[in-house]
């Protein structure tokens, strides 16, 4: 059943705009990566762009999941369909868990092309792997965020989830204080290995990533109880 719903959710994407905007959105660190290769030539000094490409990419991080996730879970519930799909043979958390299955890892593939071309663009280097593993694993934790807020306001799970993320997430993780513990942007900053002074550096890996998976798994729990709670 899981796999049913995962397959029909990749259905609907595929026929909608969502993706298309998702990939407009994604190209932005790609356009911020141009205008720093034409304002600087020599390539070692481009080599430092990584922190700025990578706060551009924090926007991308908050939007794109939501943009698939979120709005997917809310239009099933606003528009009734899940009450449909409840009153077949399965536990609600399989609907939940098809969604992110199937736009899970549509949202993580879109950051990273955004990502990759970018670090290209502006270094003619590929993106060191651990960037890659941290900004992938930040798109599956919003995802999970994404997915536990639409679930408890589904009218405005898309718009609630950016508001979050870019007016909490985000900042708080750009406070240097102990609250930055609290943020995933950050958590995935420390996994990917960007310092505050955009060069890479080998910092703990385990702890960001168990800390990402606990603030996303809260989200998620969140929605799972409540989709527990709701009426068919």
């Amino acid at each position: 059943m899981i796999s049913t719903i995962a397959r029909l959710t990749l259905k609907r994407l595929i026929r909608g705009q969502a993706m298309w905007v998702a990939l407009g959105i994604a190209i932005l660190p790609v356009i911020v990566a141009i205008v720093l290769r034409q304002a600087v030539h020599d390539r070692v000094e481009r080599l430092a762009f990584t922190l700025e490409l990578y706060v551009v990419e924090m926007f991308v991080l908050s939007v794109v999941p939501a943009l698939f996730v979120a709005s997917s879970i809310g239009e099933e519930i606003e528009d009734k369909t899940i009450t449909y799909l409840w009153s077949r043979p399965l536990s609600r958390w399989h609907v939940i868990a098809g969604k992110l299955l199937a736009l899970a890892p549509i949202a993580m593939g879109v950051t990273l092309v955004g990502w990759l071309l970018s670090i290209q663009v502006a270094s003619d280097a590929l993106a060191p792997a651990w960037t890659i593993v941290g900004i992938a694993a930040a798109a599956l934790a919003i995802s999970m965020v994404a997915a536990g807020i639409a679930t408890l306001a589904p009218k405005h799970g898309m718009a609630l989830t950016i508001i979050y993320m870019l007016l909490f997430d985000v900042p708080i993780g750009e406070i240097p204080a102990s609250l930055q513990v609290l943020s995933i942007t950050h958590q995935a900053r420390l996994l990917a290995g960007i310092s505050a002074h955009g060069v890479y550096d080998m910092t703990d890996r385990i702890a960001p990533a168990i800390t990402m998976a606990v603030l996303a798994g809260v989200w998620l729990a969140l929605g799972l109880w409540k989709i527990r709670r709701t009426e068919a």
